[in-house]
């Protein structure tokens, strides 16, 4: 498996196991967990978003196809932040409302910008080239 594959699932399934230890608890009136994830389908780096962009959604799919997470399904829409950390900042506002447990970033500013409301609202996240 190519090198970048393998950081992106790795970091997939941190952000998976974070959610065994974040302090938001699971929609379990849907029994469903939602993670925000963000990328770059277009903007400056879409090359990298939309050859990564699918890895994750493959492995949640395999874990809902396997039963999901302590039979909870995940649910992780993508949002398109075009490398810009304003509509970073609105899909993880909007995650946060919808009780997103973790949190999937991309980009350096995005992350670099959101860290820290990450930090204050106790909301576990993930970026490819950080980790968890």
């Amino acid at each position: 498996m190519h090198a970048t594959r393998r950081t992106l699932l790795a970091g997939t399934a941190a952000a998976t196991a974070g959610l065994l230890v974040g302090r938001r608890p699971a929609r379990a009136a849907q029994k469903t967990i939602l993670i925000g994830m963000q990328n770059d389908r277009t903007g400056p780096t879409q090359i990298v978003g939309n050859i990564l962009g699918p890895a994750p959604h493959h492995y949640i799919e395999l874990i809902n196809k396997n039963g999901g997470l302590d039979g909870y399904r995940i649910e992780a829409p993508e949002t398109d932040t075009q490398y810009q950390v304003p509509p970073a900042v609105e899909e993880y506002e909007h995650a946060k409302q919808m009780d997103a447990v973790s949190i999937m970033l991309y980009g350096t500013p995005q992350t670099e910008a959101l860290a820290p409301r990450l930090d204050s609202d106790h909301i576990p996240g993930t970026c490819p080239g950080f980790g968890p």
